[in-house]
């Protein structure tokens, strides 16, 4: 079930991206929240499937470009969070702003019921309740850094590396 979570968030982000509004908010249901900060312009607590697609209809009022880049996908049953990038470029303004925050997707029977945005990744998994995904995130990442710095030492050509030569013993010193 997840994974058509994850699915019914990517399509309505394919849509959006491509500015289809409709398809964006068809797989939202009628009676869904979308909760974002009210400093941001349309921001605010958005009830209702027509209430978003409006909203999402009057970016071009407040932006010459407007896009969200989607970092990463995170599948956590019916959560699905999703770091995003949003960048935008006011009227008048020959400045464009880039806005990092995280979006947290409520998932039921492949349908989009609750989406809430949060300042940071962080914050988002942990009041979604989902700390422990960032903290095992977290320890892979701690390991795959360690594990690149060790295969780097002992590469042949690192200048610490314990290698000296090529033979069938792997070069390793007797």
């Amino acid at each position: 079930m997840s994974q058509e979570n994850v699915a019914a968030v990517q399509e309505a982000y394919q849509a959006f991206s491509q500015g289809d509004i409709a398809g964006a908010v068809a797989g939202i249901a009628e009676d869904a929240d979308w909760v974002t900060s009210d400093e941001l312009p349309l921001g605010g607590t958005l009830h209702g499937r027509d209430e978003i697609a409006k909203a999402w209809s009057q970016i071009p009022e407040y932006f010459d470009e407007f896009s969200v880049k989607p970092d990463e996908f995170i599948d956590a049953g019916d959560r699905v969070v999703m770091p995003i990038t949003a960048r935008g470029r006011p009227h008048g303004s020959a400045q464009t702003v880039e806005v990092p925050e995280t979006q947290g997707y409520t998932v039921r029977n492949g349908t989009i019921v609750e989406v809430r945005e949060y300042p940071t990744k962080a914050e988002a998994l942990k009041i979604l309740g989902l700390s422990q995904w960032a903290i095992s995130q977290a320890n892979v990442e701690i390991i795959r850094r360690a594990t690149d710095a060790a295969g780097a030492a002992h590469a042949p050509d690192h200048p610490d590396s314990a290698r000296t030569g090529t033979g069938i013993d792997g070069g390793y010193p007797r």
